[in-house]
């Protein structure tokens, strides 16, 4: 089992993921919360997740399912931003 060595703050990073099903071409945006450094050197965004009164951290869904990466907010167009902002719950002013 790999052990995380190292914890870096995400500050405005998300992790997308394109759901190609049903002829859908939808972005699904999630936030990281932390990059996670593994002993084997791998570094992995683990995204947050809120659950009734907790709050988790959870690994990306697995590339080989889901055609995915992450992106930095300063690097989403307009209409990126707003489905990112609706997805992830976070108030507009908060990046104005």
């Amino acid at each position: 089992m790999k052990k995380i060595v190292c914890t870096s703050p995400a500050d405005n990073w998300f992790h997308f993921s394109k759901n190609n099903g049903g002829g859908s071409h939808k972005v699904n945006f999630m936030r990281v919360a932390v990059w996670a450094t593994y002993d084997d050197g791998e570094t992995v965004g683990l995204l947050g997740l809120e659950k009734p009164k907790s709050y988790l951290l959870s690994l990306p869904p697995d590339p080989k399912d889901v055609a995915g990466g992450y992106v930095h907010w300063d690097d989403l167009n307009e209409e990126e931003k707003r489905e990112a902002l609706e997805q992830c719950r976070i108030a507009p002013s908060f990046y104005r």
